[in-house]
């Protein structure tokens, strides 16, 4: 799904504050996720940057619009990076510029909507800034201040527009970069009882994101420490920190541990097992599910493990099933 990602003028004035080097610093990065964003081949058509009428002559310093800018602070890459975003990728709205709040309005979450809207900001005011600290949220779209944001709003879509599940599988590999998952995972979301993407595609994009970006940082608190009395004190600690519906625990029963051992496939010629008994708890729909009443079978899971289990510096996290309790 194409997202818009507006350009407002009132988001790259300057603050009266930041001095010449606090705005390099900030431009030359923001210019290097705007860059990513829509240059890169996996991303490019799915993302567009809207400008609207005003932005170009707005002061990011003193007395210095974009382009005066650029030419006077941008090495010539950089320049030509800014000038064929601008020029060649960014589509211009010109006439009324709404403002930010407007604008922030449109930054919402709609069943029907064709274009999921953001801002990119280079400036903000801190009320907007503490605002996006949130850690997931799925009704008010992320404000883009750089990649790592860009990639929230992106799963926040996911979570909002799952499609179907080769659809959201491809997603999952695109924006959970920290993840290996298998390809079980992608006939596991639907069962006999559920289509989880119909009933809790937020707790699963929810729950993946805490696992890609917050797991080692628990985990190599405790990295020294038995396996078995590590993983729990992880799990526990871990689902706390994310506030996940329960704690995770670890599947013991000897009776389904075939179901929960994964062949994966790493490249061509690389196969590695891993044996997923840490899971992770779903309890409840999402909270924009119509049909609430979901009955007693309503208990998915996200099967995972680390490997090699004793040294995080070179582990990866491997999920081998979303869906049934196995």
């Amino acid at each position: 799904m194409q997202a818009h990602i507006y350009l407002h003028p009132d988001n790259f004035a300057h603050n009266g504050i930041d001095d010449k080097v606090r705005v390099n610093n900030k431009f030359h990065s923001l210019l290097q996720d705007m860059e990513t964003i829509v240059r890169d081949s996996q991303y490019r058509e799915e993302n567009k940057f809207v400008v609207l009428d005003g932005l170009y002559s707005v002061s990011i310093l003193p007395d210095k619009d974009i382009f005066s800018y650029a030419e006077e602070n941008l090495p010539n890459d950089e320049k030509t990076i800014l000038y064929d975003i601008l020029a060649n990728t960014a589509e211009g709205i010109s006439g009324d510029v709404p403002t930010i709040d407007e604008l922030r309005d449109r930054c919402t979450f709609s069943a029907t909507e064709t274009y999921p809207t953001t801002m990119m900001v280079l400036n903000a005011p801190l009320e907007d800034a503490k605002s996006t600290q949130a850690y997931m949220q799925f009704d008010n779209y992320q404000i883009v201040y750089g990649k790592s944001s860009w990639i929230t709003f992106r799963r926040q879509i996911l979570g909002n527009h799952p499609g179907d599940a080769n659809h959201f599988m491809i997603e999952c590999k695109r924006y959970f970069s920290d993840l290996i998952f298998h390809a079980n995972c992608t006939s596991s979301l639907v069962d006999d009882d559920y289509n989880y993407l119909e009933v809790c595609p937020r707790k699963i994009v929810y729950y993946l994101s805490a696992l890609n970006d917050r797991y080692f940082d628990v985990y190599r608190r405790y990295c020294t420490r038995e396996q078995s009395a590590q993983a729990n004190v992880v799990l526990e600690d871990f689902s706390g920190c994310c506030g996940l519906e329960e704690p995770g625990s670890i599947n013991r029963n000897p009776h389904t541990r075939d179901k929960r051992t994964f062949d994966f496939v790493i490249d061509k010629t690389t196969r590695h097992t891993v044996f997923c008994d840490l899971h992770l708890k779903i309890s409840n729909p999402d909270d924009n599910y119509r049909g609430r009443d979901v009955g007693q079978h309503f208990n998915p899971r996200i099967y995972f493990n680390i490997e090699p289990f004793e040294d995080y510096e070179s582990a990866s996290i491997y999920v081998g099933s979303i869906g049934e309790h196995l």
